[in-house]
């Protein structure tokens, strides 16, 4: 309460009235209670001379001055007055102060001159005689025309100043008592006043600060204790708000935090008002996200001012597409919204990364692309083959057998093709019979290396394998492993020239086991390692049709090791060879026995039929 401005400003405004009034009060009641005072003094005076005046006419009259003065003398012991009695010839008679014998004559002095002349007066003046300033009242004695003496009644002014200074002091005290009072008063007035709006203050404080649930402890019936209970009500219903924004900001943050979309919305300034971590990431930005900043801190690219100008200006709402190249380059598409409003507060737009939609469907492109390049050149041979047969030369000796042979060739290989494509789509969507069990690879190498020995020695390769100091199984089904290493060997053997070496390698790294193919062949360029696992996707066209590949064996690689739960990678080098590794889960398990039969076959060198033959 003592830190209350409006506490002191209505208490000193309280008590600088009661200080004005109180002295308004002294300065004008005072001047009159002291002429009240001074009057009533004057008519005592006046009251007692006339009393004198009765008393003594007749002793006046015979000039009996001693009998005048024991009166005047016995008068004097019942009051303070002073008495004197003159003769009509200004001969002092009697006077209760002084004596009258030494008392020189009275006729020139003021009140006397008056009352022999038969006025009756009031004087003050010095006093010749006593020395001291005195109050005079005189009346003359007999009858008015013609008086025979005048009495004289007075009074010292110095009493009279003490009855004044009394009277102004009573009236001081009154004034500062009252005063006082008035203040204690006012304090606790302004205090009963003061006291609910410093407790509603400090209620809205706290409000303020956000404790919503603060009692202000008004408990009057009054207006102020309306007030108290109607902030006690706002803040509960600001809590219940706050909760509801709260919760809704919480729920929107969390969407907004969990979109893969980038959201961000700016204001008609283009200054951003709020950008998910999404739209962030998706345009390369490092920082915190940049709110109240420019929009051109966060990104610039001509399509987004196109975009934004077209929605500000109300025109229908765009969507676009741009390629944005930071520290990797990748497509976006955008779509502008306006916020609700007149004029509109802002825009929010929604970015999508469609970098992988574009490079999918430029596969999907390519490989009809492919799949009808790779499907019309076996188809066109038969057909001409076929339309020579028909022409005439089915009865050809020397040529039909040899046109119906390489119509055999061509529908051979649109076999593979077809049954390459089959089986791939099998693996990728799941139905193919896959069995994941522990499987020893170097069981799977052994067999490779056996059927793929000869095919090698015959183009002048050297192929061997380096296998690890222990036993290596992996988790994965046994004839999807041989088609893996079958197609990477194949691979390797096909683009490797005469004199070079393939070598195969297996280990195992932790939970994890490693199957190398590296090879000294040609090798492939940085710009098609990233695709040469996509379907007929050919490095040297010309070249893998020559050597009867399909384009399919890698991607069916790619796709298996995915559904072994491993993947697959290759580092390559222009003119000095690949390695391709392939990565599988480990297993501490064996792998189970052979059958007779498979041994058998083992050991005739004769391979197992795979459920898809490829080669690539």
């Amino acid at each position: 309460m003592w830190r209350s401005r409006i506490f002191w400003k209505l208490f000193g405004a309280s008590a600088l009235l009661i200080a004005l009034s109180a002295t308004v009060f002294v300065f004008v009641v005072t001047p009159w209670q002291v002429r009240q005072t001074e009057e009533q003094i004057a008519k005592r005076l006046r009251d007692v001379s006339i009393v004198l005046e009765g008393r003594t006419g007749p002793l006046v009259e015979s000039r009996d001055s001693s009998q005048l003065q024991a009166l005047v003398a016995e008068l004097r012991k019942h009051s303070e007055l002073r008495y004197t009695i003159i003769a009509a010839d200004g001969a002092v008679l009697a006077d209760s102060d002084h004596d009258p014998q030494t008392m020189e004559n009275h006729a020139r002095r003021e009140e006397f001159a008056a009352a022999l002349a038969g006025r009756e007066s009031t004087f003050r003046r010095h006093s010749p005689t006593l020395g001291i300033p005195m109050l005079y009242h005189a009346r003359p004695v007999g009858p008015t025309h013609r008086p025979i003496g005048a009495v004289r009644v007075a009074i010292p002014v110095a009493q009279i100043d003490r009855d004044v200074a009394a009277t102004r002091q009573t009236i001081a005290l009154v004034a500062l008592v009252t005063g006082l009072v008035a203040l204690a008063v006012s304090y606790f007035l302004v205090w009963r006043v003061v006291r609910p709006v410093s407790r509603l203050t400090t209620a809205a404080q706290a409000i303020a600060r956000g404790d919503y649930n603060y009692d202000a402890e008004v408990y009057s019936r009054d207006e102020f204790g309306a007030l108290a209970a109607s902030f006690a009500q706002v803040g509960r219903q600001l809590a219940g708000r706050l909760d509801d924004v709260l919760r809704q900001a919480q729920y929107l943050h969390t969407v907004l935090g969990g979109m893969v979309e980038g959201v961000v919305a700016i204001d008609p300034e283009r200054r951003i008002v709020l950008a998910n971590p999404a739209a962030c990431a998706l345009l390369d930005y490092d920082g915190a996200v940049p709110t109240g900043r420019p929009l051109y801190e966060l990104v610039r690219h001509p399509s987004i001012d196109q975009a934004i100008d077209d929605a500000l200006a109300g025109r229908e709402p765009p969507h676009c597409q741009f390629d944005l190249t930071r520290t990797t380059r990748k497509t976006l598409a955008l779509h502008v919204g306006r916020l609700p409003g007149e004029p509109c507060p802002g825009l929010v737009f929604v970015l999508y990364d469609v970098t992988e939609l574009r490079r999918l469907e430029r596969m999907r492109q390519d490989f009809i692309a492919n799949v009808s390049h790779e499907l019309k050149t076996p188809l066109s041979s038969i057909k001409a083959y076929s339309e020579t047969l028909l022409g005439g030369a089915l009865h050809d000796s020397e040529h039909n057998v040899h046109f119906l042979e390489r119509i055999h060739r061509q529908a051979l290989r649109l076999e593979r093709i077809v049954g390459d494509m089959l089986s791939l789509s099998r693996i990728e969507s799941g139905q193919a019979p896959l069995e994941i069990v522990p499987v020893s690879l170097d069981e799977i190498v052994a067999e490779a290396m056996t059927l793929h020995t000869p095919l090698a020695q015959a183009q002048g390769i050297e192929l061997s394998s380096q296998p690890p100091e222990q036993p290596v199984s992996v988790l994965g089904d046994e004839e999807g492993l041989r088609e893996i290493l079958d197609n990477l060997l194949n691979n390797a053997v096909k683009y490797t020239p005469a004199g070079g070496k393939v070598v195969v390698r297996w280990r195992r790294n932790g939970d994890e086991a490693a199957l190398e193919v590296e090879d000294t062949g040609v090798g492939i360029a940085p710009a098609d390692q990233e695709r040469i696992f996509e379907r007929f996707y050919r490095v040297d066209r010309a070249r893998s049709r020559e050597l009867g590949g399909t384009g399919l064996g890698l991607s069916i690689v790619k796709h298996l090791a995915q559904s072994f739960g491993g993947s697959v990678a290759v580092q390559s080098e222009l003119g000095k060879g690949s390695v391709f590794t392939v990565t599988l889960r480990a297993s501490d398990h064996e792998s189970p026995p052979r059958t007779n039969d498979e041994t058998l076959d083992a050991v005739d060198g004769t391979p197992r039929p795979t459920r898809v033959r490829l080669d690539d």
